[in-house]
């Protein structure tokens, strides 16, 4: 088996059983990046995050990366392509760290607050509007029904999903993209649970509550939660 093959199935791995990477290396670091401590048991909720994306391998395999700060960043790859801009596509600041991309830039925090409305318009419960949840999927899940967190979690995905696509692009973050994009892979999940139930393989029945958060989703073509802005314009412009 070469290294290329290793490597991917070290990933399978890792994504598919409940055996977690613990470093205290990471944590420390996004809790430097965020200015606040990260308990160890949110931590070891953070890593074993990924294991709560519904069904999609690429999905899981984009919150493993952002866990284990794999992705690059525009300053990063300057230091070994010095074409690469190392500014901040969507503010311009320069030499910015992976919490800036993946959140504190000010366009992504427009973008992260319109994506959590519409999640707490669809679910009638309110999202947190944090870092730790929108980005390492950390919310009150304790009294949510099962196809609520499933819904919330595979929303905020679709949201990380574009702001991975887009990270080395200067065009605007679309919330209304993400909810049509949403929209999809909520209607795919919809169709397989009700698929599984008939089979017998879900000892929790959610095709009903997932179909009622989808019919809510779909009806918020109008609503001010998904606006791109308050005047109109993409965010980020």
């Amino acid at each position: 088996m070469g290294r290329g093959q290793r490597l991917i199935s070290w990933f399978a791995d890792a994504l598919q059983t409940h055996t977690v990477l613990e470093c205290d290396a990471l944590r420390a670091a996004w809790a430097e990046d965020a200015g606040n401590s990260i308990s160890e048991a949110h931590w070891r909720l953070a890593l074993s995050g990924h294991l709560n994306i519904p069904r999609n391998f690429r999905f899981r395999l984009i919150q493993f990366y952002i866990v284990h700060r794999a992705y690059l960043t525009p300053a990063r790859v300057n230091r070994y392509l010095a074409r690469q801009d190392a500014a901040c596509p969507h503010c311009f600041c320069v030499d910015v760290d992976l919490f800036h991309m993946r959140w504190s830039c000010p366009p992504l925090c427009c973008y992260w607050k319109a994506v959590v409305g519409c999640l707490s318009e669809c679910t009638a419960r309110r999202v947190p509007f944090t870092w730790e949840a929108c980005i390492l999927g950390l919310f009150p899940k304790g009294n949510r029904h099962r196809a609520e967190v499933r819904f919330m979690d595979l929303g905020l995905i679709t949201a990380k999903r574009l702001v991975t696509r887009m990270w080395k692009s200067s065009g605007p973050l679309s919330v209304q993209a993400c909810k049509c994009s949403f929209e999809v892979w909520a209607g795919a999940e919809g169709v397989a649970l009700k698929r599984e139930e008939v089979l017998g393989l879900h000892k929790y029945l959610l095709s009903a509550s997932w179909e009622e958060l989808l019919l809510r989703l779909q009806s918020m073509s109008g609503s001010a939660a998904v606006d791109e802005s308050a005047d109109g314009r993409p965010l980020g412009e």
